[in-house]
């Protein structure tokens, strides 16, 4: 009796461990298979795919502040969804354009000389000077080095994923009365100045270049609508410059999620901020797969569902300092987007 006891304690204690270990593995198994590899992967965007709000490398303490205040710069992070689609796929080079507060406009400058020379021009000065303050925490030769190896990456690349458009539209918009009063200050005569000393200073040359260099304040929701359509203008550049350098790369354009999803309290407030990432999510979707003119370039990737970090009630405090890791994708966040990126690659198989 003793002994069957014990084989039955043991075959118990060997099934937990088993269990144990498959529920470890399926943790650890991030991503679902992914049937195709690819050598050379890019990953170009925000602070999404840079991967801000991972560095607590677990679900529990997203709000600490060694989490909240790490900015990633060169590699995959770890959990992030280019990281795991860069396993997935086997790839062996990797390389990643994609850092916090990034817009479509700080990687044109990047990667598009164009661009760079067309903001010397007056009526382009705001967007030099409301990028340049995104692009000024890397030094005039990081920047060099980064324009330099992102030509090359892409030019290399089996595969593109793209991931932009919030802080393009929604943030930039609810920022801009601010930044554009910093401008109004000092913004204009700097960028004057410093197009000058550059030595590719363009003199105004007409009523429309003065009034568009000084820009104007508008409503929010109008001002939303006017960073859509920038917007969608800077995307559609992107993805000409990508095929420029390289004509047969797989482009991924992943969508928004819902970035408000866990604001609470539920209610208007709640309704309000969703109803607007709604708008925006289905403008850009309808834009990349119908309007664009590069529609036929690129797939694209549905994450509407995308969770993101639980935040604290409207009313609490922590809810203002919190706000910004809140409206990030969790570890889990993170896999889903990778999933749904791999759905689309097997798909094109």
């Amino acid at each position: 009796m003793k002994r069957k006891f014990q084989k039955i304690v043991a075959v118990v204690l060997l099934l937990t461990l088993s269990l144990s270990m498959f529920m470890v593995q399926s943790v650890a198994a991030s991503t679902i298979k992914c049937k195709r590899s690819f050598k050379n992967y890019v990953c170009i965007g925000d602070s999404i795919p840079a991967g801000y709000g991972l560095s607590s490398k677990d679900d529990d303490d997203p709000y600490s502040a060694e989490n909240t205040f790490t900015i990633n710069e060169e590699a995959f992070v770890e959990g992030s969804y280019p990281q795991l689609l860069f396993d997935a796929m086997g790839a062996k080079n990797g390389f990643k354009l994609a850092y916090e507060a990034w817009t479509a406009k700080c990687v044109l400058r990047i990667i598009d000389p164009s661009y760079e020379e067309e903001l010397t021009y007056p009526a382009n000065y705001y967007d030099r000077f409301e990028s340049g303050n995104t692009l000024s925490t890397f030094t005039d030769k990081q920047l060099k080095t980064m324009r330099k190896q992102a030509k090359k990456a892409l030019k290399n690349a089996d595969v593109v994923t793209i991931e932009l458009g919030n802080n393009d539209t929604f943030t930039i918009s609810l920022q801009e009365a601010y930044v554009r009063t910093m401008y109004y200050s000092y913004g204009m005569g700097y960028q004057a100045a410093l197009t000058a000393f550059e030595g590719e200073y363009h003199a105004i040359e007409s009523a429309e270049d003065y009034f568009a260099m000084i820009g104007y304040y508008q409503d929010f929701f109008s001002t939303v609508d006017k960073n859509i359509l920038k917007y969608e203008e800077n995307y559609d550049r992107i993805i000409k410059r990508i095929r420029q350098l390289n004509p047969d790369c797989e482009i991924y354009v992943i969508g928004m999620y819902n970035l408000f999803g866990s604001l609470k309290p539920e209610g208007v407030v709640q309704t309000v901020m969703e109803d607007l990432n709604l708008k925006l999510s289905n403008e850009l979707k309808n834009y990349y797969t119908k309007e664009s003119p590069y529609r036929n370039e690129i797939t694209y990737v549905g994450v509407l569902d995308t969770e993101v970090w639980e935040t604290y009630p409207y009313y609490d405090y922590r809810y203002w300092t919190n706000f910004i890791m809140s409206i990030h994708p969790t570890f889990k966040g993170h896999r889903y987007i990778a999933n749904q990126v791999i759905r689309k690659m097997n798909k094109n198989a």
